[in-house]
């Protein structure tokens, strides 16, 4: 539960009346995993308002959203793990919040390369909390609890294939440019033959 509200409060995909889902096409899915899972989205956000965000950018790889809660902030945070699980101190797990130690770290890089290996974009979610919004809000991003990691897949278009096998028959060599996990490009760049 904690994994999908945190996902639906760090997101500025919006749910029309009908429950349809706009916005940024990787925020958008996040927001119907979210819906899919079962949370009043619309309830969850009435009741934790948004007080202040960092916006993702490119250089951070990493969204960052604080909500009033009435015990203080509420710090929801999701970006690429290799940005984000620095910031994590401790983790949730089944039995609740556990301290993030060295051998744990390297099994959470050894799954978000899995998960990537597999052609998925691979978000890390985290939570904190504040006594009060700090002067400067990226103070926010640090002693975070991770609450887990989250694959998402965006397939090639289906004549992305077929442009490729073209240019390489007209002489020209394709190039792949892309901001994904080197292990997720390497899995798009097979499947398109690249």
């Amino acid at each position: 539960r904690a994994l999908f509200e945190t996902i639906a409060l760090c997101n500025d995909a919006q749910i029309a009346g009908d429950g349809t889902v706009s916005g940024e096409p990787t925020e958008a899915a996040l927001l119907e995993a979210a819906q899919r899972a079962g949370i009043d989205i619309a309830g969850l956000r009435e009741r934790l308002p948004r007080a202040a965000e960092l916006p993702f950018d490119s250089d951070r790889k990493r969204m960052s959203t604080l909500h009033a809660d009435g015990e203080g902030l509420r710090v929801c945070v999701k970006g690429a793990p290799e940005a984000l699980l620095e910031r994590c101190v401790r983790s949730l797990g089944p039995h609740g919040e556990a301290g993030l130690d060295a051998a744990a770290r390297a099994a959470l890089d050894a799954e978000a390369e899995r998960i990537a290996a597999q052609g998925m974009r691979v978000l890390a979610v985290a939570q904190g909390r504040q006594a009060a919004q700090p002067e400067a809000l990226e103070e926010a991003e640090s002693g975070l609890t991770l609450i887990g990691l989250v694959g998402l897949i965006d397939p090639p278009r289906a004549e992305a294939r077929a442009a490729v096998d073209e240019c390489r028959a007209a002489g020209i060599t394709p190039v792949m440019i892309t901001g994904d996990h080197p292990a997720t490009a390497a899995a798009i760049a097979r499947r398109l033959g690249i």
